[in-house]
């Protein structure tokens, strides 16, 4: 057996999709956190791509990685592709990408976004918001200013 874990949309012959909502009519809906409905030792192969990363990093190492360890045979294999946040900031700095890029990279179109001032603050304008400026950073965050027009 191969399992294509957390597959979304991307529905593979050859495995067994699973996802935690119904992407897909062959897609086996299920939590991974909540263990999957499987037998211990039954999978050759278990697919993450784009996957681990969604993940804190406590749940992925004690529950997710678990998981998935229980599902495959000894000498199976797990093949997971993730961010890597290494060459996303080697290529921004290399001015590969720019703010957006990177900030899309890192968050993986997710419904949050890492921010630098550049990218924040089009969204504070566009949001009727004026005098927008970065007044200062402290270790990893920015702080800033805006004003609502008088």
């Amino acid at each position: 057996m191969k399992i294509n874990i957390g597959c979304g949309g991307d529905i593979r012959g050859g495995y067994t999709n699973v996802d935690f909502r119904q992407t897909h009519p062959s897609v086996v809906v299920a939590d991974v956190t909540q263990g999957l409905p499987f037998e211990d030792e039954c999978a050759d192969e278990v697919l993450a791509l784009d996957f681990l990363e969604h993940f804190p990093t406590k749940i992925l190492k004690h529950v997710v990685l678990p998981e998935i360890l229980r599902l495959l045979k000894p000498g199976g294999v797990m093949v997971a592709r993730m961010p890597d946040l290494r060459r996303m900031l080697a290529d921004y700095s290399a001015g590969v990408t720019d703010d957006h890029e990177t900030a899309r990279r890192i968050h993986g179109g997710q419904d949050y976004h890492g921010n630098t001032d550049w990218t924040i603050g089009p969204i504070l304008l566009e949001a009727g918001f004026v005098n927008f400026k970065r007044t200062g950073s402290i270790n990893w965050n920015m702080d800033l200013r805006a004003e609502k027009p008088a």
